[in-house]
């Protein structure tokens, strides 16, 4: 999109270009005529050499990015959470918008001008935080995990077998969630929404010790595709 811009710039700079000298072009010399023609081409070259450049800078900047925002693309009514985004996932509402695990606040949402907004932190398996995401925006802060992101989800998997570890998808005012809910002190669930039918919960907890869950049994399925660098924000199914 921004090189079918930068085209249209340095076309449209050309015409008028050529419009305000074209009156003129009979009267020029063959001498002239070739030099005016060659400052053209020297001025579109360099200006689309700087637009490329800054582009391939801004794409960069946006790979690498541990920063940004998801938003809701619909209107929201009441806080409802759906696990995975399959046609007969599990879905649930949240009177106060918690999600907890042993009474401890793990994810929070809440509704503002029908906009749906989520909070809270994601930690590994030893309580480290990963992620925080403070009303939509959302900070990484390791590399422990690949991500993606586009501006309706944020999705976390694992290296090598990019199984889900965190995924946050809000979609027609319905937060759908797959992933680790952990919280500080290392208790919570694991929510995989890629069975067939409802919601498998695996418990990260036993009353007496916490535990990791082998994710290669994970059957969440991604929303992105992956590498990010040369997939960025491209969904599994668009």
């Amino acid at each position: 999109m921004n090189e079918a811009l930068g085209g249209v710039i340095i076309t449209a700079a050309l015409a008028i270009s050529l419009f305000i000298y074209g009156k003129k072009w009979k009267e020029m010399s063959t001498t002239n005529k070739v030099v005016y023609v060659l400052v053209i081409v020297f001025m579109v070259s360099g200006g689309y050499y700087t637009f490329k450049k800054y582009s391939n800078e801004m794409l960069l900047r946006r790979i690498e990015a541990k920063i940004g925002t998801i938003s809701d693309n619909g209107e929201a009514k009441e806080v409802t959470v759906k696990i995975g985004d399959g046609d007969s996932a599990a879905a649930f509402i949240i009177g106060d918008g918690v999600f907890s695990f042993a009474s401890k606040p793990i994810y929070k949402f809440e509704i503002e001008d029908g906009k749906l907004y989520a909070y809270g932190v994601v930690r590994d398996f030893h309580a480290k935080p990963v992620a925080a995401i403070e009303r939509n925006e959302w900070t990484l802060f390791s590399d422990e995990f690949e991500y993606q992101n586009n501006d309706h989800a944020l999705e976390l998997v694992t290296k090598g077998e990019r199984k889900v570890f965190f995924q946050l998808y809000l979609k027609d005012g319905i937060a759908i969630f797959q992933g680790v809910a952990i919280d500080v002190n290392g208790k919570g669930k694991y929510w995989d929404g890629g069975i067939s039918s409802g919601a498998l919960v695996i418990p990260l907890w036993d009353g007496k010790k916490m535990f990791s869950f082998d994710l290669n049994e994970s059957t969440a399925k991604r929303i992105f595709k992956y590498p990010r660098e040369t997939h960025l924000g491209e969904r599994v199914n668009p």
